[in-house]
């Protein structure tokens, strides 16, 4: 009895292991999404304020709704809102920024409001 006890402790220990999210060095709430029709960029924007962490652009990237990856593209930056000299723009945003980002390849409805975009691994050193 003692040993099934022991055995289902172990068990349950690792499921909680392996359900814990991985550390994320960039995480940002999508709060607006657009579609381009333009001649050059076609496909989605998606806007909002960076929550944690720095991404510089081609870091590898991942859109989630709830615990279901929708989306994966290398990031692309279209704009970071208030530089105070947005000719130095050096590629990167960080936390308390608000950012847009450019998808190529996402269809409408593919990404959404309230989605989650975030990287476990990004190129930058965060400066918040």
């Amino acid at each position: 009895m003692r040993l099934i006890k022991t055995l289902s402790t172990l068990l349950l220990l690792c499921a909680l292991l392996s359900c814990t999210p991985a550390p994320k060095d960039f995480a940002m709430s999508i709060e607006k999404v657009d579609e381009l029709h333009g001649f050059v960029l076609k496909g989605l924007s998606v806007s909002g304020r960076i929550e944690q962490g720095c991404i510089a652009n081609d870091d590898k990237l991942i859109i989630t709704r709830g615990d279901k990856v929708v989306f994966e593209e290398l990031a692309r930056i279209l704009n970071v809102a208030d530089l105070p000299n947005p000719e130095a723009f050096n590629g990167t945003a960080a936390a308390g920024d608000y950012a847009t980002f450019y998808l190529p390849d996402a269809k409408p409805g593919s990404v959404l409001p309230g989605d989650v975009l975030s990287s476990i691994k990004t190129s930058c050193k965060s400066t918040s």
